[in-house]
């Protein structure tokens, strides 16, 4: 999916919420970002360093926990519907998608595992 800013692919991902675990976090942001219900893994598959924007324009270092969703259906209707491009593809087209190296690095590293 794409950013709403810049359309750089990227994969979804938010803040960590206090009263929600990392993976329930990951099951929401699936949804909210790209509609797609599921639940996540417990464990996370992997991280990679990113960078988090802010809408003060100021970007924040992050470590990035990367959840498996167990894909059930996607909604035509869902919070960031029209915000974000959302594409399907295989890893090895993500790969090149990906905006950032550490994600390409990751989709990489991780290839059997999500595919």
């Amino acid at each position: 999916m794409s950013t709403r800013d810049t359309g750089r692919m990227i994969l979804p991902k938010g803040w960590p919420e206090t009263d929600k675990s990392a993976s329930e976090t990951a099951s929401i942001e699936a949804y909210e970002e790209a509609g797609v219900m599921g639940l996540a893994d417990t464990r996370p598959l992997g991280s990679f360093r990113s960078f988090k924007g802010l809408a003060s324009g100021l970007k924040i270092r992050t470590k990035v926990l990367v959840f498996k969703v167990r894909f059930e259906k996607q909604l035509k209707d869902f919070p960031e519907i029209g915000q974000r491009k959302c594409v399907w593809s295989p890893v090895s087209e993500a790969m090149k998608l990906a905006d950032e190296a550490s994600l390409r690095r990751f989709l990489r590293r991780h290839r059997s595992e999500i595919s």
